[in-house]
């Protein structure tokens, strides 16, 4: 896993960890239809995206993970409890190959949880958007490609631009 998506949503942004940067319904849920982007990360150890405390794949199963108020109320096992039911998902998301980085203290900012590589824009994508992007990330080492839909197949395609 290495790959997110990001989008705009109202004032928030929403960060969702894929296996896979070609996966067109990620990009049509998570990516704002096309126009968001998908940003390329370092999983290398001694970063969050490595520690797998905090991230990590979700578990698709076809039940609801059970609770008790024991569980919750308990020190020890209230962490447990938590993360069972943040990392679990319905079978029928399965296609996402989705992982999750879980921050405990929110309503702040968070440095990327690793290295970023390269960032992957979507085929419907403003170039006032992208232009924004790469004046902000400001970084030599960042590469940047914009998709372009396969001409006779269903699929994406990158380019370096």
């Amino acid at each position: 896993m290495k790959w997110g998506y990001l989008k705009k949503k109202l004032k928030n942004w929403e960060f969702s960890l894929a296996d896979s940067n070609i996966n067109l319904l990620m990009w049509a849920h998570y990516a704002a239809e096309h126009k968001g982007m998908c940003l390329e990360f370092h999983r290398i150890e001694g970063t969050e995206l490595a520690n797998n405390q905090t991230t990590r794949p979700i578990s698709y199963t076809d039940n609801h993970p059970t609770l008790s108020t024991k569980s919750l109320t308990n020190n020890t096992t209230r962490t447990t409890s938590q993360k069972r039911i943040l990392y679990a998902k319905s079978k029928h998301w399965a296609y996402e190959q989705e992982w999750r980085h879980i921050v405990n203290l929110g309503n702040q900012s968070h440095p990327w949880p690793a290295p970023l590589k390269a960032i992957y824009f979507g085929c419907k994508t403003e170039e006032q958007d992208i232009y924004l992007v790469r004046s902000i990330i400001n970084d030599s080492k960042v590469k940047y490609f914009k998709a372009e839909k396969n001409a006779t197949t269903f699929g994406i395609t990158f380019r370096s631009i």
